[in-house]
């Protein structure tokens, strides 16, 4: 009968369970860097962007300020449409927001065209040409008067200034600089025959306006109906 050595049967099932300790410790590893613990830092990197501990992460946050009612409707946007806007969160609110922008200034609801937005369009498109529009290095009020209250009637370079300048003036308020004024027939909460004087204190060509006529502008009952009977 062949007989055998005791140290000879142990050392396949040592090697056995060496074999199953480093697979066991391999897949332990892994375990850990893939899925880290606490939500470790690679948790903005998970799909779609987003904290399962609450919310988008800085990333997809910076990706949801969407810079249209600076750059496409500064001037005529509200100060709640600008807040309402800034709360949304999707493309398609966004989207469904920019519509009703517009549908809320259009003269014919429900047309197919818009003529509020074709005028401003328009208008943007002409003080872009002439006033450097949202030109971050210079400033030019003829810009602003010119998209919210549109084409003066008449446009004269007086001498000076004449009169004084009133509420609403500018820090740029030298009768001895240069002028360049608008005439408006008409602004509404203002009156008829409104004059808009610009200056050019500096030289630069760009002109500061003297009155902002917003100022100027009554929002009362009574006014509202005294405009709406010109």
């Amino acid at each position: 009968m062949a007989s055998y050595d005791a140290a000879e049967v142990r050392r396949p099932a040592e090697g056995l369970v060496r074999l199953v300790l480093i697979v066991t410790g391999v897949l332990v590893c892994a375990s850990l860097f893939a899925y880290p613990p606490n939500g470790g830092p690679d948790r903005a990197d998970r799909p779609g962007g987003e904290d399962p501990q609450g919310g988008l992460t800085s990333k997809r946050a910076d990706e949801t300020q969407d810079p249209w009612p600076d750059e496409e409707v500064p001037y005529i946007i509200t100060e709640w449409e600008r807040a309402e806007f800034k709360s949304l969160s999707s493309p398609q609110q966004r989207e469904q927001f920019i519509q009703k922008f517009w549908d809320r200034r259009n003269p014919d609801p429900g047309s197919s065209t818009n003529k509020f937005r074709d005028e401003y369009y328009r208008r943007v498109a002409y003080v872009k040409q002439r006033f450097h529009y949202l030109d971050p290095t210079t400033k030019d009020d003829r810009s602003r008067i010119y998209i919210q209250f549109g084409p003066p009637a008449k446009i004269e370079f007086p001498q000076r200034r004449s009169g004084h300048a009133g509420p609403g003036a500018s820090k740029q308020n030298d009768a001895s600089a240069p002028v360049e004024r608008w005439t408006y027939l008409f602004i509404e909460g203002i009156g008829q025959n409104v004059d808009v004087d610009f200056v050019d204190p500096t030289g630069s060509g760009e002109r500061q306006v003297v009155v902002d006529p917003v100022t100027l502008i009554d929002h009362t009952p009574s006014a509202a109906n005294n405009t709406a009977n010109h």
